[in-house]
């Protein structure tokens, strides 16, 4: 959020910790220029930033030319940029860098990974750890070898938790793919989940 405000001799404009100040004479307006100034002040263009808000007096007296406030919104975005950047510096602070060895010397949790994480190869094996099991390609075995969010019911309209749609067919129902190999479905309506298994 953006304050604007006249202050003795000029104008402020801050963001936060971030103030710029310009020296301008304060000249009544004819007309409220508070629309202006809001339109003017969050004209971020191709910055990292984005103006949520403006905040100005309903009753700003004054008139400020619309090339002074690009001169503020301008240099007030350079001025957070030089705090945001003395930030990043105070965080690698030999202080700061011990903090962060203490954290990296937290043992990770152990996650209780299944065939369906689909490791099957080195790279994998090595990410996810020693005892993480193989994909079911490598190994085989019940379960499903997918689960998804695409449901099939829900794709032609009916959704097994709508009573009020009715199908024609008679489960169980299961894909098959050109080859002549068959993959049994199962739906899983408390999950929002279709599970495909291997026959």
């Amino acid at each position: 959020m953006f304050t604007f405000e006249a202050v003795d001799g000029g104008y402020r404009l801050r963001c936060g910790d971030s103030e710029v100040t310009i020296a301008s004479d304060h000249l009544l307006a004819q007309k409220s220029q508070r629309e202006n100034i809001i339109r003017q002040l969050s004209k971020l263009g191709n910055t990292v930033y984005t103006c949520e808000r403006v905040e100005v007096a309903d009753d700003f007296p004054y008139f400020i030319p619309s090339s002074v406030l690009a001169v503020m919104r301008r240099q007030l975005v350079e001025q957070m940029s030089l705090d945001n950047l003395e930030s990043l510096e105070t965080l690698e602070s030999p202080e700061s860098l011990e903090s962060l060895e203490s954290l990296e010397s937290l043992e990770a949790p152990a996650y209780p990974y299944d065939y369906l994480y689909n490791i099957a190869n080195r790279e994998a094996a090595a990410f996810y750890g020693a005892d993480a099991p193989s994909a079911y390609e490598l190994r085989g075995g019940d379960g499903p070898i997918m689960q998804c969010r695409h449901c099939i019911c829900y794709a032609l309209g009916y959704c097994l938790k709508n009573p009020a749609t009715r199908h024609q067919w008679r489960e169980p129902l299961s894909l098959r793919l050109s080859d002549g190999r068959v993959f049994p479905l199962e739906f899983d309506c408390r999950h929002c989940q279709m599970n495909v298994y291997a026959k």
